[in-house]
């Protein structure tokens, strides 16, 4: 078992949960890393600096796989796999959610509605391809793709 953590100096680390001995280190581009998300099968780490670009990363090489930057400088809160490991959906300050292909970094749809920040985003796990997201003022919502 693993934790992945990531911090204010740039960089995200991937700890061993039973001995606590460092097995990775990215060296993220942005001042501070402030959302970081597993993919289901482990294989691949996702991240969100302050300077609200998505990163995508390959645990195994400690490579860069994709990038999105759609948020377009709005502060990124949450970030979340689809139970296929394809798409990511992230939660921004300007009340959007966005899916987008964890591979190329493409985007692939935007959700807009809310009157305040995203403040979370879930994918469900029924097979079913929702998403959920909580706003700023405590309504939980969800989405279909």
């Amino acid at each position: 078992m693993r934790i992945v953590s990531a911090g204010n100096d740039k960089t995200v680390h991937v700890w061993d949960a039973a001995t606590g001995n460092n097995l990775s280190l990215f060296q993220d581009e942005t001042d501070a890393v402030r959302v970081v998300a597993w993919s289901p099968g482990g294989t691949r780490i996702a991240t969100v600096g302050v300077d609200a670009v998505a990163r995508v990363w390959d645990v195994a090489t400690n490579r860069l796989i994709a990038s999105y930057s759609d948020h377009r400088g709005q502060a990124v809160n949450a970030m979340t796999w689809s139970p296929t490991q394809q798409r990511l959906a992230s939660a921004g300050n300007d009340g959007t959610v966005h899916v987008w292909d964890a591979t190329s970094g493409q985007p692939i749809i935007v959700y807009k509605g809310h009157a305040a920040s995203v403040n979370a985003v879930a994918w469900s796990f029924n097979g079913y391809g929702k998403a959920l997201f909580l706003d700023k003022s405590g309504f939980v919502n969800s989405i279909r793709h």
